[in-house]
């Protein structure tokens, strides 16, 4: 995003400053430790690109602060009641919560099917093995990954309890359940696979409409590995819509 707007590729749009609790160079910006410091240059709007403790940690201070938020790491809306809380303190203090669809496709389809007769909303999101050997919950199975010859299921369930198993891989899952079913009723299906290069996200949908299938294969972003590009390119085109008088897409 920074680098974005150095370019010059988002008009109108000023990077004022950034928070973040280890230094950070080449941003163009001011760099403090602390949100409060940021805040206290009263934005318009505030990115968090951190992670889901970070939501929970900053988020009502932002809105309360008198600015927008954008979420990225949207998996911390597993938890409904936090969601709930932000957006009536949005709506209380004439802010708008935004969410980019970041590593995920398919999110304008279940959107408008979910106006009527959305049946059902299954996400399969495969990775290499080496993607899941800090996941507690794998390692609690007691599944060797190295071991791993062949795709393997990790985890069949609810995009809940998938959030909750694999908050770093599953952001996507929780996207997919705001923009459709919910949490609890859209599944979540999780392979490792040594043959797999790239991480791949499948999205089938299906409803009064008819059928649709979304497949992604993600690249990791240039400058952070764990993270697919297409999640930088989602906020920066946000960022762009949010930004101008025309609105394309649902």
């Amino acid at each position: 995003m920074a680098q974005a707007i150095g370019r010059g590729d988002l008009p109108g749009v000023d990077l004022i400053g950034a928070a973040d609790a280890r230094p950070v160079e080449a941003l163009g910006c001011p760099v403090w430790p602390v949100v409060g410091s940021l805040l206290d240059c009263k934005p318009d709007l505030v990115l968090e690109a951190a992670s889901a403790d970070a939501v929970r940690g900053c988020a009502e201070s932002v809105l309360e602060n008198g600015a927008d938020l954008m979420v990225v790491s949207v998996g911390a809306f597993a938890d409904m009641d936090l969601l709930d809380r932000l957006v009536d303190l949005a709506q209380r203090n004439q802010r708008q919560l935004y969410v980019p669809s970041g590593a995920i496709g398919g999110l304008d389809i279940i959107k408008a099917a979910s106006m009527d007769g959305l049946e059902e909303c299954r996400l399969t999101t495969t990775k290499p093995p080496r993607a899941f050997s800090n996941v507690a919950y794998v390692r609690e199975q007691g599944i060797d990954l190295d071991g791993v010859r062949q795709a393997t299921v990790l985890f069949d369930g609810t995009a809940r309890r998938a959030a909750c198993l694999f908050p770093q891989n599953l952001n996507v899952a929780v996207a997919i359940s705001l923009a459709g079913l919910g949490v609890d009723r859209t599944t979540v299906r999780i392979v490792a696979d040594p043959a797999s290069i790239h991480n791949v996200h499948e999205v089938f949908v299906r409803g009064k409409f008819g059928e649709a299938s979304v497949r992604l294969v993600n690249r990791p972003s240039p400058n952070n590995p764990k993270s697919s590009y297409l999640t930088s390119l989602s906020v920066i085109a946000t960022l762009r819509r949010i930004s101008r008088q025309f609105q394309l897409g649902t």
